[in-house]
């Protein structure tokens, strides 16, 4: 069994890096006819050539009718940096032999060798001490050969004991135990004697990587809940499976090859609907934070799906929240797990930025009268006019389809006027609102007016609201009023003094010192009536 890195608490593969390498490779297990050849039984035999540590090559050294030897796992450096050459070899003498496979592996590389070549077979047997349950293995290739062939990234896990036969291909006769295709389950059930439990596995086959290095990831597939107990990985140049397949030449160059542990979230659910962090361009910064914009509110959270199998699980409730200005939610997801992500990072940071709750106006039904420059264009128009909070002392005041009749032809609709950013008073029996607005386009561009807005709301909820629309310096006086009866009112001052409001009871002023000569317009029935202080 070859030695396990720990890391940040999770298993590891050893000697990820390739950085150290043996002094003298280990021993491959040979099989033949016996005789002058290696045994029937089983002999061991030592690589020839260099390996990583911690890994088996399958450099071979057989017997035939004479010794050969051939080195089919080599250190290479790229960039300053180790790696491993695999390679795929004829392997004969004097024009007898196959092509072999170039692989790393931390099983015992096992091959049956005769002159018949049709009953030459090999394989892994073996593997190392293993619990944890990693989300994928990923190395680093690079493919400099055009043959086509498939090279393999093998990694399984399991429990418990598989034995199976090996040696000669057909008709194998030595006993061994977690033979690979055994394990995985692409042996002959009449050779396999005795099965443990395989937890997950996958077998990724690529066939080029354009003569570039690439980081290729594949991902476990558990096909049990069951905790390992063992593990094997496998990194093959050519065709692990088929050795009548093999092609001489076939070349992987193969470095950081290591089991990856999530602390990644895949998606979210909200309202019903899975949101795919993939799908909507969540890129993870070099520190393992990710921004997200999320386009409903927090409060329509209702799950978060973490990648590892090991990794935190996380509700909505166990978010770290703020609350912006705007009334949405920043919420903060921190995902870890016991083992390093493709970026080696143990914890991923989300930052979501929940949108701002849908704030939503009060309409009013009421009556519009305007006039422009002296003369009344509306009376008693039935209008709509919508109050929306953005504060505790601010507010948007909308008056849709504004409609203006000039010249006597019909109404002519100006637009929607929307004063942003009204003041909010608030007082015993009423909440005053003033905002105004400049260079206001109406008309589509065509009118380009200065708005100023001044009106109450009462605690009976009536409102009066006077808007006054100053274009080309001709002021048009919109007054909007919910109420049918006396008590509301608008006053208009005298020369250009400033509107004020007042209660009316009756039709008597209450607690006004009105200046001789001002206009009060008030709203009984539905008619309007213009009262002079004297």
């Amino acid at each position: 069994m070859a030695a396990t890195a720990i890391s940040a608490g999770a298993q590891q593969l050893p000697n990820v890096g390739f950085n150290d390498w043996k002094t003298a490779c280990g021993s491959s297990e040979g099989f033949g006819k016996g005789g002058t050849t290696s045994p029937a039984a089983g002999e061991m035999r030592q690589r020839p050539g260099v390996e990583p540590e911690g890994w088996n090559g399958s450099s071979v050294n057989q017997k035939v009718i004479l010794e050969k030897k051939e080195e089919l796992v080599s250190r290479v450096e790229e960039n300053g940096n180790a790696a491993v050459q695999l390679q795929n070899k004829f392997v004969g003498v004097m024009g007898i032999g196959s092509v072999a496979p170039g692989f790393i592996t931390l099983g015992t590389p096992w091959v049956y060798a005769e002159s018949t070549i049709s009953n030459c077979d090999g394989g892994v047997y073996g593997g190392i001490d293993f619990t944890s349950t990693p989300d994928a293995i990923a190395a680093n290739c690079k493919r400099t050969d055009e043959t086509g062939e498939n090279s393999h990234l093998i990694a399984y896990l399991w429990k418990g004991t598989y034995e199976s036969l090996v040696g000669i291909k057909g008709a194998p006769t030595q006993t061994r135990q977690d033979v690979t295709a055994a394990v995985m389950g692409k042996a002959d059930e009449s050779i396999v004697s005795a099965k443990g439990t395989l937890v997950a596995q996958t077998d990724f086959t690529f066939t080029t990587t354009n003569g570039e290095w690439k980081t290729l990831v594949a991902e476990l597939d558990y096909i049990t809940d069951a905790s390992p107990e063992k593990a094997n990985v496998v990194v093959s140049s050519g065709e692990f499976w088929d050795r009548g397949a093999l092609k001489e030449n076939t070349t992987l160059l193969t470095d950081d090859v290591r089991f990856v542990y999530y602390s990644r979230l895949s998606e979210i659910t909200c309202d019903g609907e899975t949101i795919k962090l993939d799908d909507i361009n969540a890129p993870m910064s070099n520190e393992g934070v990710a921004e997200v914009a999320i386009p409903y509110e927090f409060e329509a959270l209702t799950s978060l799906t973490t990648l590892g199998r090991s990794a935190t699980k996380l509700t909505p409730a166990n978010l770290t929240t703020t609350t912006r200005a705007d009334g949405g939610i920043d919420a903060t997801a921190v995902v870890t797990n016991i083992g390093e992500d493709l970026d080696g990072r143990t914890s991923h940071t989300y930052i979501f930025h929940f949108a701002a709750p849908e704030v939503k106006g009060t309409d009013y039904a009421g009556y519009l009268t305007i006039v422009m420059a002296g003369e009344t264009l509306a009376d008693d128009q039935e209008a709509t006019i919508t109050v929306t909070p953005n504060s505790d002392d601010r507010c948007t005041v909308t008056l849709p389809n504004f409609s203006l009749a000039l010249d006597g032809g019909d109404p002519v609709p100006l637009g929607d006027i929307v004063v942003p950013d009204v003041k909010i008073e608030k007082a015993d029996n009423a909440t005053r609102y003033t905002g105004s607005v400049k260079d206001m386009q109406l008309l589509g561009g065509e009118i380009v007016a200065d708005v100023t807005l001044d009106g109450t709301i009462d605690a009976e909820g009536n409102v009066l609201m006077n808007i006054q629309v100053l274009w080309m310096e001709i002021p048009i006086d919109v007054t909007f009023s919910t109420s049918n009866k006396a008590g509301a009112c608008v006053i208009t001052a005298d020369d250009n003094q400033t509107a004020e409001y007042y209660s009316i009871s009756g039709m008597r002023l209450n607690n006004s010192n009105l200046t001789p000569g001002t206009i009060v317009i008030v709203r009984t029935g539905s008619k309007t009536q213009k009262i002079i202080v004297k």
